[in-house]
């Protein structure tokens, strides 16, 4: 549709006629063009950020699943009923200590430690 505008547009520009009339007409109908353009480019940019979520989303499950639900797992089979300790012990994975400088911070909101 936008396309047709367009034509028309590059047709009255081509073949001028000197009317007022005429004259405002095609200044209203390139205000509008120019108009519908820029909704275009909102919903051409709102259109990449849902990709854009999308994509996010798909690579958070598969760090989740691969990663954090698999850890989850390997820590569950290791506490199993009848074993010495079962269900005391804290399933940790290694981590690499923090770099020299850098505060720790700990598991409660707001409390920070420096080792």
């Amino acid at each position: 549709m936008l396309e047709m505008v367009r034509r028309s547009r590059n047709f009255a520009r081509a073949n001028p006629v000197d009317s007022t009339g005429y004259i405002a007409a095609l200044k209203r109908l390139e205000e509008g063009l120019a108009r519908a353009d820029q909704v275009a480019d909102r919903q051409r940019d709102g259109q990449l950020q849902v990709r854009g979520a999308t994509a996010r989303k798909a690579d958070l499950t598969n760090e989740m699943r691969n990663g954090h639900l698999s850890h989850l797992v390997q820590c569950g089979q290791g506490r199993r009923p009848g074993r010495p300790g079962a269900g005391r012990e804290i399933c940790v994975q290694a981590q690499q200590p923090d770099p020299p400088g850098i505060p720790h911070r700990s598991a409660g909101y707001g409390h920070g430690s420096t080792e």
